[in-house]
């Protein structure tokens, strides 16, 4: 078996939660601005989470050398969500898909022979991440574009 069920599972999960995201997102662009709140809690949390895995594997192997990096950098990402939860909803989708995308090139980062490159990231999670949330942040970034263009998703109001 090439890949286990578990991989499959984590990935099936995550690809799912991305597109439901994005439909809820693309509906808001349409004028539905509950649908648009949905979408954009669903990135911050996918933000999270993402996040969340990280660090979790930094504090299982807290004598690794490169735990204290992981640690900051999505202690960052997650720090940077909470000050832009009194922003407007817009604000907040911005900033979460740019996140998400600088998340996938963090995972990339973990394939190289870089500095990052490491033992403390599993390498079918680095790339699985890296491929999900790279394509997560291509496929939202008309949405980001006119988010940075108008200040917000519905530019008919």
């Amino acid at each position: 078996m090439l890949i286990s069920p578990t991989i499959w599972s984590f990935v099936a999960g995550a690809t799912l939660f991305f597109i439901v995201s994005l439909v809820f997102i693309y509906q808001g662009r349409a004028g539905r601005e509950s649908s648009l709140r949905r979408g954009a809690d669903m990135a911050i949390w996918a933000v999270v989470l993402i996040c969340g895995i990280y660090i979790g594997l930094a504090i299982v192997n807290d004598l690794h050398v490169y735990a204290r990096v992981e640690l900051i950098f999505n202690g960052v990402l997650i720090a940077t969500l909470v000050i832009m939860r009194w922003q407007g909803v817009s604000q907040r989708l911005a900033v979460a898909i740019l996140l998400i995308g600088l998340h996938g090139l963090w995972d990339v980062l973990h394939l190289f022979e870089l500095p990052l490159a490491n033992d403390l990231v599993p390498s079918w999670h680095a790339w699985t991440c890296g491929i999900l949330n790279l394509g997560y942040f291509i496929l939202a970034l008309p949405i980001f574009i006119v988010i940075m263009r108008f200040g917000r998703v519905n530019n008919n109001k």
